[in-house]
């Protein structure tokens, strides 16, 4: 009876965090559909036109990144997400201290990213050969 209980409330929150990715999702492609007509609009010779458009397609992908983190919880999606979080705050920075901590933050992020498959590797248990 246990074992029902836990399995209906483990799809009961899967469900739920599909339904949150979905809506997640609505709202980006919604956003996306308002982008359009005012990017077509955008003088492309103006750099704080050129700024405004790299905020929202960084806005956008943090949304699908949100989205895929709801299905997908995983180290890599949650650091690709923390990524696209500083890579767009390092947009608007004006101090370079901070430009320089973000950039930072970006490398040793990056490092993480390859060192966690490697880490999954290390730390599996190794299967004997010889035992059949």
């Amino acid at each position: 009876m246990q074992v029902r209980i836990t399995r209906l409330v483990e799809t009961t929150f899967s469900d739920i965090e599909h339904l949150f990715a979905g809506i997640i999702l609505v709202g980006v492609f919604v956003h996306l559909a308002f982008l359009i007509p005012t990017w077509f609009a955008y003088t492309w010779s103006d750099t704080a036109m050129y700024t405004d458009f790299l905020e929202d397609v960084f806005t956008l992908a943090i949304g699908v990144e949100l989205a895929r983190l709801f299905i997908f919880y995983t180290a890599e999606v949650v650091v690709e997400l923390v990524v696209f979080v500083i890579a767009r705050k390092l947009l608007f920075t004006s101090d370079m201290l901070s430009f320089l901590l973000g950039a930072g933050a970006i490398a040793l992020l990056f490092a993480v990213l390859i060192g966690l498959p490697l880490a999954r590797r290390t730390l599996a248990p190794a299967r004997d050969s010889s035992i059949v």
